[in-house]
């Protein structure tokens, strides 16, 4: 993901129902946390589902839903 700064990136979802993306430096990236409202399930993926280079975040939820949204990002790292 772009904006994220150098070196490796990191996303997660906890029980609070936010989504948090970080930093190589620890900071929170651009544009998050992000709010679900419901507990993750599983670990999300971040992909280019329609492989146009728009990469999309997306993870389901307990209650059966999945959230998406879109991640800048380069499709060749």
């Amino acid at each position: 993901m772009t904006g994220l700064g150098l070196g490796r990136s990191a996303i997660e979802g906890n029980d609070t129902y936010f989504i948090h993306a970080f930093q190589a430096s620890g900071l929170e990236a651009p544009g998050f946390p992000k709010y679900t409202g419901q507990w993750q399930a599983f670990a999300g993926v971040v992909a280019d589902p329609s492989m146009n280079g728009q990469l999309v975040y997306a993870t389901p939820t307990r209650e059966g839903f999945v959230f998406t949204w879109k991640v800048a990002g380069d499709t060749r790292s």
